[in-house]
């Protein structure tokens, strides 16, 4: 019965993400998935969907996972504790697509979006671009977008890499409506980049 749940939300995952409209023109939108662990010394597990969704099945299957893996996290030696940052190599403060702009996100919820990447364990994993976006955080109509431009499967070491370079983008780019917002694309070392821009979710 529990794999038969655990199938039935990939499925539906899944399905969300087909009915996604692409961040930019040309680009494709695929699944994110996520190789987390849910259980202290379970092996890590493959879920699929936004961060904000990751997390609610996590707590489903296991309410005290955040605790027993920060505890993990901050064992071993110094190197370990420490996060891999994206080595940022441009960011663009709108789409690079001439006649195309992106709608504004709320700085606010992108923040909400950053710190739950920030706490995830596991590695992201994204199939073959170029161009191929998942969409890895949304809420309150502010999404990061997660996209490999290389021609093969490729993951990182850590969710916290995205959440830098999703950082980098806030951190350059300032826009001031009723409330702040930011919205852009940062281009990484290593075939990757992340776009901030306002979405429906």
């Amino acid at each position: 019965m529990v794999l038969f749940k655990s199938l039935a939300l990939l499925s539906l995952l899944a399905g969300r993400s087909l009915a996604l409209d692409p961040p930019l023109p040309g680009y494709g939108v695929v699944d994110i998935e996520w190789n987390v662990q849910v259980k202290r010394g379970e092996p890590a597990t493959n879920i699929t969907g936004t961060v904000e969704e990751v997390e609610a099945e996590l707590t489903r299957r296991n309410p005290n996972w955040k605790h027993e893996l920060d505890d993990l996290s901050t064992g071993g030696d110094g190197a370990h504790r420490l996060a891999k940052r994206a080595e940022v190599e441009q960011v663009y403060c709108d789409s690079i697509v001439h006649d195309y702009r992106w709608p504004l996100a709320s700085t606010y919820a992108l923040i909400g979006g950053i710190r739950y990447l920030k706490s995830v364990p596991g590695k992201p994993g994204a199939n073959p671009g170029p161009g191929m976006c998942g969409r890895i955080s949304c809420s309150w109509d502010s999404a990061i977008w997660w996209c490999n431009d290389n021609d093969h499967y490729f993951q990182l070491d850590s969710y916290k890499e995205i959440a830098s370079a999703a950082q980098e983008v806030m951190d350059q780019c300032h826009f001031l409506d009723t409330t702040a917002k930011t919205k852009g694309q940062a281009f990484v070392k290593g075939g990757w980049n992340v776009i901030l821009r306002g979405d429906s979710c």
